[in-house]
Order: C-alpha cells, then sequence, then structure tokens
C-alpha cells in the first residue's frame, strides 16, 4: 500500500499495532479492517499499473472499484469494518481523496467532506 508520505506510513502503521487511545494492541476485528484495506488498495494500485497509461488514478478507481471490492469484501464484513476500511484508506493511502469520492458516490453524496457511514440508512417516502 502505498502512503501519502513517510509520516503517514508511520503513523498508520503505530495505529495498526496498538489503539491510539487505550495503548493496547488492536483485536482481531479491527485488524481484519486494516488487512481488508491493505489488500484492497493493493488489488487497486495493481489495476492502476495496468492501466496507467490510458486512464487516471481517479478515473480508475471511479469506474473499478466496485469490481474489485466483490473479490476482497465477499466474507462476512459488517458495515462497520467496511466504513472503517474505507476511512483508513482515505486516510493513509496515496490515492485516499479517491477512494472517499468513489465510496461517497456509492452513497449518493460524491461531494461530502468526510468518508459517509455505510452503516447510515436512509428511507424515501414514496409520493401517493
Amino acid at each position: 500500500m502505498e502512503f501519502k508520505n513517510k509520516e503517514i506510513a508511520i503513523i498508520y502503521e503505530k495505529t495498526r499495532e496498538k489503539d491510539t487511545h487505550t495503548g493496547e494492541k488492536i483485536d482481531g476485528y479491527i485488524e481484519y479492517c486494516y488487512d481488508k484495506a491493505e489488500e484492497l488498495a493493493w488489488r487497486i494500485e495493481e489495476r492502476i499499473n495496468y492501466l496507467s497509461k490510458d486512464k487516471t488514478p481517479e478515473e480508475i478507481i471511479m469506474t473499478e472499484t466496485e469490481g474489485i471490492t466483490k473479490g476482497v469484501w465477499n466474507d462476512g464484513m459488517t458495515g462497520y469494518q467496511y466504513g472503517l476500511s474505507i476511512l483508513l484508506l482515505a486516510t493513509y493511502w496515496k490515492y485516499g481523496e479517491y477512494i472517499k469520492k468513489w465510496h461517497n458516490t456509492q452513497m449518493g453524496n460524491p461531494d461530502a467532506k468526510g468518508v459517509i457511514n455505510p452503516s447510515v440508512l436512509t428511507l424515501h417516502m414514496k409520493d401517493k
């Protein structure tokens, strides 16, 4: 996974090892989020390397990520784990802004400032 810069990489590694609030080692539930974020980043980076002659990284992420996620997140990931994985990528990954935009587009608000919580349920009433 390519990080935004060296300082960000150091912070990421520290948060991957220990909870920054408690100082305790992260548990398996959270570690899974890091693993899945890294796997998705790796697969997207492969795709970027393959398609970079014809498309920008942003174009690749916006058009290819949905298909890639089906191979990464197909093992019972919870909404919270999905959201945390996206937040990790948006915060630390070299292409974080693009993955945030892709995710927020999927959630119906591509211009949202932060990462939209995927566990939020929005109901639309049918007009009578």
